[in-house]
């Protein structure tokens, strides 16, 4: 019998942890290293998985438990900063798609994924920052920032948008681009505000510069709480400016674009708990290749996707599935499977990297006639591209026999 090659993936978040997860499965072990330290503690805000994300977190056996950490989401309004009511539609996910979509914090998606690894045994290697990656006949030699170095007979990029494993297998690829936009985001006590969303409700306001969401993340007990984002149109913030701002001068750049919308835009950003979330967004149209021998990307390395598609954490699920199979069944050949995946994967995945693109376009900065020709649209056209689009998007559920 031949030995099995040696999996490495590099990166542990929702993608990496979820493919570890998936080969145990199939009996395949894999090794995870990550560059963040052990002791980094909860990182990111809020994420809505989509009903197809909750279709894999299903057969992994957690999509209850992440059900029980979140909040139902099965409706979504649109305003414009003036608080008009402009559109809303309601959904019927359980029925139609098997499941709701969840809101939920970053946090507990990826607390749930690395708690299944630990009650596996699957061990992931903290604080290990990939330097190179030095690709020879018989194997990829995986060489970290700590000065190790770790053989491996396949190497999966799980690393995200600025994909350290992707920069080894393109030097001279296309880099992520950015979008144009800025996004913030947080918490805060649904009881410091003067006006709620409805129940299982997601509300969208969209004003002449930037856009505002919210809804619970949570509504049970003590742990009751609102999440909100918003998209800013603006220059990029170069990153050593992004990680030197304090919760407070965000506070303020927040405030300044959002001053006189509508309630609870101003509350929601003032008595938000911190951290207060700032980034640049970003995206990825599409890469040459998603792999070349034994090396592959997964996720946001292969195929980064704006959060304005809803879809980032639900499409890294996916990817860690089909391309779990793959492997399981062409794991002596691992270009066959990697092949296989990109075949599977790359037309939905830039499909969504457009979408959420097109929605993007949407909280760019926009005068008196734009600005009403785009409520609109909100009112009139927007209900049913949701409805469409939404079910190209959660009918797609593939399973792992």
């Amino acid at each position: 019998m031949l030995a099995r090659p040696r999996i490495l993936i590099i990166g542990a978040g929702i993608g990496g942890a979820a493919l570890a997860l998936f080969l145990d499965k199939a009996g395949i072990g894999a090794a995870l290293y990550d560059a963040a330290p052990a002791d980094a503690g909860p990182a990111g805000g809020a994420l809505q998985m989509a009903p197809n994300g909750m279709h894999i977190l299903a057969q992994l056996g957690l999509a209850d438990a992440l059900a029980a950490r979140g909040a139902a989401a099965t409706t979504m309004q649109f305003r414009n900063a003036r608080g008009t009511l402009l559109s809303r539609v309601e959904f019927q996910l359980a029925a139609r798609y098997g499941s709701s979509a969840v809101n939920a914090t970053r946090h507990a998606v990826h607390d749930l994924l690395v708690g299944e690894l630990r009650r596996r045994g699957v061990a992931i290697h903290w604080g290990r920052r990939l330097r190179a990656i030095d690709d020879r006949t018989s194997a990829a030699i995986c060489r970290f920032e700590d000065g190790s170095d770790v053989e491996a007979g396949v190497v999966i990029g799980a690393d995200g948008i600025h994909s350290r494993v992707r920069a080894a297998l393109m030097p001279d690829g296309p880099a992520p681009e950015f979008t144009g936009l800025v996004t913030g985001g947080g918490f805060v006590d649904p009881a410091a505000l003067e006006r709620l969303p409805p129940r299982a409700t997601l509300e969208m306001i969209y004003g002449k510069v930037g856009f505002f969401g919210f809804g619970f993340v949570n509504e049970r007990g003590d742990d009751r709480s609102i999440m909100w984002w918003n998209a800013i149109p603006r220059g990029a913030i170069p990153r050593h400016r992004l990680a030197g701002m304090g919760d407070e001068e965000r506070r303020a750049m927040l405030l300044q674009v959002h001053r006189g919308w509508c309630a609870p835009v101003e509350t929601a950003i003032r008595r938000s708990a911190t951290p207060i979330f700032m980034d640049n967004i970003f995206d990825i149209r599409r890469l040459p290749i998603w792999h070349r021998g034994r090396i592959g990307l997964i996720g946001d390395a292969a195929h980064a996707v704006s959060p304005h598609a809803g879809q980032g954490a639900s499409m890294a699920l996916e990817d860690a599935m089909v391309l779990a199979r793959h492997l399981r069944d062409h794991l002596q050949s691992p270009e066959e499977a990697f092949s296989r995946f990109e075949a599977d994967r790359r037309a939905r995945a830039e499909q969504v990297v457009e979408a959420g693109r097109r929605s993007g376009n949407q909280k760019r900065e926009l005068g008196v006639i734009g600005a009403w020709a785009r409520d609109r649209f909100v009112s009139l056209v927007l209900p049913s591209v949701i409805r469409w689009s939404t079910d190209r998007l959660y009918r797609y559920q593939p399973v792992w026999s």
